[in-house]
């Protein structure tokens, strides 16, 4: 049987208004210098703000300078982002002001923006959710590769109302170039990289090309990733028990299971016209790698006490497994574009989204608790020419995920959830000032499934119905 979740309408609807005021003097956005050659001890009276690149937020429908946002904003690009890539996105952008890493170890980092993490910051490639299960718990990795981005924007404030009411604490999202919008200069562009250390023995391999001919474009990326457990200096417990030194002298200098591997790549073409431009792109991403620290218990036996029958206790002692994930991800991406299609509007853009997830913990050899998301999700942003002094945008949104957690472990039953929403920004300057509008409303439809919690002793499952909440 299945329960369903009362519809949301008007309860779970999402209305804010947001009025931000900026003076044209000191800036409120802040900003990460893509200048490799930026001298920052040189800012005074002579400092030459003119050579400072111009940075688009391409995160909000009207893709302002990040100079001329009023809300809270920061754009990592360039030389910038090339000095602070990492592993993942978390650890990438672990050391701007405001922001942390909600880590598991140095394979798995998703971004925290002042203090809140998990669902309450939402994580876009291009514009888009990941829909994946890295909000759930800090073990569960985003699936992205941060040295194949071309630009990290992170939103804080109103501003993130129009990716909706559950990212209150912040957006960040990751802008590749997956789908080319232009041909590249002199018809072809291309940039490798490999890197080692000798901390965990880490090889790293990544590359991309873009070709374009007439109105023709194509792209395509690649990484290879291999790390061995990390090299530490001293035990890797903090209080070893005194009847296992000897397992504490192998476990000294090394963190046991925190080896990394992970591939992927993607390719994409785009027609591009005068006035319009699709493109369509797939991306493929795979990752292996050990939780540090975790462990599952193996060989136990469970005591059942039945009514009438005594049982005597199996004294033994329990072997620990590693624990590690297998993570697949396999996602399509569609974009249309239009420059002034109809009257009235000066941009048509439609966002189309597939992504199928599979995030598999194994303990040992066996596996533990499997999560699936498959998921469908569409966008449409339009851009109006100017009313006066006011510009704005208004779009839809729409996503169909169908989510399951299996195994021992699940915590979260199997869900269905279609989510429609209509947001509304507008933006205007009064002479010092700028004044922001927003509004969303959304609805939301969930239907919760049967939860299962494995195999029990008699070789059946041990499914019941969850309760509605």
């Amino acid at each position: 049987m299945k329960s369903d979740y009362p519809r949301c309408g008007l309860l779970a609807a999402v209305i804010s208004a947001m009025l931000g005021a900026q003076a044209t003097g000191p800036v409120l956005a802040q900003t990460v210098p893509a200048e490799a050659g930026h001298d920052h001890d040189r800012h005074g009276a002579d400092h030459e703000h003119e050579t400072l690149e111009e940075v688009i937020v391409t995160a909000t429908p009207l893709q302002r300078e990040v100079i001329e946002i009023s809300q809270s904003a920061t754009v990592l690009s360039g030389a910038a982002l090339d000095r602070e890539l990492s592993n993942n996105i978390g650890d990438t952008l672990a050391r701007l002001p405001g922001l942390s890493n909600a880590s598991f170890g140095q394979n798995v980092g998703r971004p925290a923006i002042r203090g809140l993490q998990g669902v309450r910051v939402g994580v876009l490639s291009d514009n888009m959710t990941s829909l994946d299960a890295s909000a759930l718990s800090q073990d569960h990795a985003v699936p992205t590769e941060p040295f194949l981005a071309d630009q990290v924007e992170v939103l804080r404030g109103p501003a993130t109302l129009i990716y909706g009411s559950g990212a209150i604490g912040g957006v960040v999202n990751i802008v590749t170039n997956t789908i080319p919008r232009e041909v590249p200069e002199g018809g072809v562009s291309a940039r490798a990289l490999i890197q080692g250390d000798s901390a965990a023995g880490q090889r790293l391999a990544v590359g991309r090309i873009d070709l374009g001919s007439g109105d023709f474009a194509f792209h395509a990326n690649g990484f290879y990733r291999r790390s061995d457990d990390y090299e530490i200096p001293g035990p890797a417990e903090l209080y070893p028990e005194d009847d296992h030194d000897d397992h504490d002298e192998e476990a000294s200098g090394v963190l046991e299971n925190s080896f990394l591997d992970s591939e992927g790549g993607a390719i994409g073409a785009s027609w591009i016209g005068d006035q319009w431009t699709a493109g369509v792109s797939f991306t493929a991403y795979n990752s292996d790698y050990g939780i540090p620290g975790a462990h599952a218990h193996a060989d136990e036996e469970e005591e059942h006490h039945e009514e009438g029958e005594d049982h005597e206790e199996d004294e033994h002692e329990e072997e620990e497994e590693l624990v590690n994930v297998g993570l697949e991800s396999r996602r399509i991406d569609a974009l249309f574009l239009g420059r002034k299609p109809f009257r009235g509007i000066d941009q048509f853009k439609l966002n189309l989204t597939r992504t199928d997830y599979t995030h598999t913990e194994f303990e040992g050899d066996a596996i533990g608790t499997v999560f699936d998301s498959e998921s469908m999700d569409g966008r449409l942003e339009m851009r109006h020419d100017p009313w006066g002094a006011w510009e704005g945008a208004f779009g839809g949104q729409y996503t169909d995920r169908d989510f399951s957690a299996a195994g021992e472990e699940a915590f979260v039953p199997p869900s269905e959830t279609r989510t429609w929403a209509f947001f509304w920004v507008e933006s205007m300057e009064h002479g010092d000032w700028r004044f922001d509008l927003g509004v969303r409303y959304e609805d939301v439809s969930q239907r919760a499934l049967e939860i299962e919690h494995g195999h029990g002793d008699d070789g059946h499952d041990d499914d019941h119905e969850e309760p509605m909440v």
